[in-house]
């Protein structure tokens, strides 16, 4: 089989899933052609991945020869189907005036993926995000005859301008969810959809990667990206009342965004330097290693303004192979994991003291930490193998959806 993955960036320091999917997926012999909007510039990229990259089919600039030459053989070769996309994607994309204008724009590099992808023979399209993506995989579709799905995932779903993308979902041969949250958002956001169409599949990890060490440090550790829905200003506000309870503790932050210096500025105006460190982005090594380091993983998920959340973040699974329990916050669908006394602890979003008083908690218990990690550690096994995970796509790329409401949870 040859699948062609329709991404916005690769590779990305926050999208490992996706790249644990295309290993895993070419490690059972399956051809993935990789095709991308952009690259990421990161020193956190892993060397292996850049070598990917090398062979990643890229959108061309709007200036580019290929660009216009493509879109001129579309239109020259199938003049009435591209003209009919054009206005059925004007027509979707009308109420929202930033959509269309990224529509317009990917509507030509859609056309020469889809160039691509016949050149290639490719057997399926698989789009990562409900958005952009997706629309250039129902192009590409449109276009060649080949069938396309999607994958679906947190911003995408909570922010998702529904009437742009009634289309893709109507055409797709299924949209899967990453959480059972995410499915009965996108369930109810286009409610005439056929039973099944929706499907969960999991993320996975490749469990070898990850070592069960149960430190016994004092290390507090965050991951992931800077931006307001992480809610990483209530993780420092939670270590200044530790500090002025007189809790020994360090914290680590991991990661990079438009938050950053906001963060910065609040760690110091609580006398929090030396206790509370922002250390940038790191590679995925890099994270390993703090996994095998800290005490626990503090999640402080929010819900932003414009109503962006978490789904599921793949660091809670990460940190719960590596034996770690997790204090997290109720967004999203961060409980679907995280059992409130079993696996973890869960706080309400954006109670600082709530979140100081658990992480003080486990802090002084080693041996609830230890018993939470290690649960944390077995529901990761049970439910989030990558190999498992991806025979269940292939099986839904082979057959069509399954039945209402099926999950890789319940092969």
């Amino acid at each position: 089989m040859r699948l062609a993955y329709i991404l916005d960036t690769f590779p990305s320091v926050s999208e490992t899933f996706i790249l644990r999917e295309v290993l895993s997926l070419r490690k059972r012999g399956v051809d993935v052609q990789l095709f991308a909007l952009r690259s990421e510039d990161s020193s956190a990229i892993d060397p292996v991945v850049r070598k990917m990259a090398a062979d990643t089919c890229f959108r061309a600039s709007l200036s580019s020869t290929s660009l216009i030459t493509g879109s001129l053989r579309a239109l020259l070769c199938h003049p009435y189907k591209v003209l009919r996309l054009l206005a059925l994607s004007i027509w979707h994309h009308m109420a929202s005036p930033v959509s269309l204008l990224w529509l317009l724009r990917n509507f030509a590099v859609a056309l020469c993926f889809a160039h691509v992808a016949r050149k290639k023979e490719v057997d399926h399209i698989h789009a990562h995000f409900l958005h952009i993506p997706a629309d250039i995989a129902w192009v590409i579709s449109e276009v060649t005859g080949i069938p396309f799905s999607v994958s679906a995932h947190a911003h995408d779903i909570y922010t998702l301008n529904n009437y742009c993308y009634e289309h893709v979902v109507n055409q797709a041969q299924f949209i899967a969810t990453c959480t059972e949250d995410g499915r009965s958002v996108v369930q109810n956001m286009f409610p005439d959809l056929k039973a099944g169409k929706v499907v969960t599949l999991r993320h996975g990890l490749f469990l070898e990667n990850y070592e069960v060490t149960n430190p016994d440090g004092r290390m507090i550790l965050c991951v992931g990206r800077l931006e307001p829905k992480k809610g990483f200003v209530h993780a420092v506000n939670a270590c200044r009342e530790l500090r002025d309870r007189g809790e020994d503790f360090n914290c680590i932050i991991a990661g990079r965004g438009s938050r950053q210096a906001m963060l910065a500025e609040s760690i110091s105006n609580h006398g929090l330097s030396g206790r509370v460190d922002l250390v940038g982005e790191l590679s995925s090594e890099e994270v390993n290693r703090l996994y095998r380091k800290a005490a626990m993983l503090v999640v402080p998920s929010v819900i932003a303004d414009n109503g962006d959340r978490d789904g599921l973040p793949n660091v809670i699974l990460e940190a719960q192979a590596s034996g770690l329990p997790v204090v997290a916050t109720a967004v999203g669908a961060i409980g679907e994991f995280v059992e409130d006394g079993v696996n973890g602890f869960v706080v309400p979003a954006g109670n600082s003291t709530l979140l100081a008083d658990r992480i003080a908690e486990l802090m002084n218990d080693l041996p609830q930490r230890q018993r939470m990690g290690l649960a944390g550690r077995a529901k990761v096994e049970k439910h989030f193998r990558i190999d498992d995970n991806i025979q269940w796509l292939l099986t839904l790329i082979e057959r069509g959806a399954g039945d209402a409401g099926e999950s890789n949870d319940r092969k």
